[in-house]
């Protein structure tokens, strides 16, 4: 099912692989509800056109990213992925800018709702924690955002 978001097309491989990894996630939850193909398929076009959506974003935004910022990211990346010489340095360095435009994009999608305490966020799981104990498997990978902006979207 050819799709457009905001003019840019939606290539089906991007879906089919979010189909796939919504399956394994199935499959690895054995305990949790499962979801018809029909579902994982609408559930997987809806991750795939919110992360062109929030890229689309991001790239619209003007604001330069700090450079100080782009170096400290690279830095990072590098010693998470024991890179060693013949890094293509200007590549990566374009990926670091734009995850740090992403990860601005997000936030700013966000909106300024207040951030929870290290404190607060102890609190809550210790009041769940007695409900926690009884869980076997649970895997975040099924939530499903249904904030889909549908005037965003053009089914072919």
């Amino acid at each position: 099912m050819p799709m457009l978001v905001n003019g840019e097309r939606v290539p089906d491989e991007l879906i089919e692989d979010e189909f796939s990894r919504l399956q394994r996630c199935q499959a690895a939850a054995p305990g949790s509800m499962p979801a018809s193909e029909s579902q994982l398929r609408l559930m997987a076009a809806c991750a795939v056109v919110d992360r062109i959506l929030i890229r689309q974003h991001a790239d619209k935004d003007p604001r330069p990213v700090d450079a100080a910022t782009v170096d400290a990211q690279m830095r990072t990346e590098m010693r998470m992925n024991d890179c060693r010489s013949g890094v293509n340095l200007p590549a990566m360095r374009r990926a670091a800018e734009q995850q740090l435009r992403l990860k601005r994009a997000m936030d700013d999608l966000a909106g300024d709702f207040a951030r929870p305490t290290t404190d607060e966020v102890m609190q809550l799981y210790e009041s769940w924690k007695p409900r926690l104990a009884s869980v076997q498997n649970a895997s975040p990978a099924h939530i499903v955002v249904e904030n889909l902006r549908c005037k965003s979207l053009t089914v072919l």
